[in-house]
């Protein structure tokens, strides 16, 4: 096919009208999100203040983008904060382990002497 300025023009048309319907779709599903209870919001890893941030939206930004990445800054750092705790729980046990057990005599070595 070959595109001429009118056919650009259309396709430029069409391209914004379906930005404008999957916004205002996308909306409106933000508008029921508003009727979960704040349990049911913080399952599917979102708070009201993101609701709110997303509203706060202009009209030609998809406010599912927006909460779907909030949501997922904060499942990895969830799970970031998990390891990090998983870890110094693992460190403190094998300090604990090791403080049972006798010390190693360090008076061969004339570096832990000094």
């Amino acid at each position: 096919m070959t595109y001429t300025a009118s056919t650009l023009s259309v396709s430029g048309l069409a391209a914004v009208v379906l930005q404008v319907w999957r916004s205002f779709k996308n909306r409106r599903a933000m508008t029921r999100l508003s009727s979960l209870t704040d349990a049911q919001l913080k399952d599917i890893g979102l708070t009201r203040g993101d609701l709110g941030a997303a509203r706060r939206l202009p009209f030609t930004a998809d406010p599912s983008a927006a909460l779907t990445e909030l949501a997922s800054e904060r499942y990895l750092a969830a799970q970031v904060d998990k390891i990090a705790s998983t870890d110094i729980r693992s460190s403190h046990r094998l300090i604990e382990a090791n403080s049972n057990s006798a010390l190693p005599d360090l008076a061969c070595c004339p570096m832990a002497a000094a």
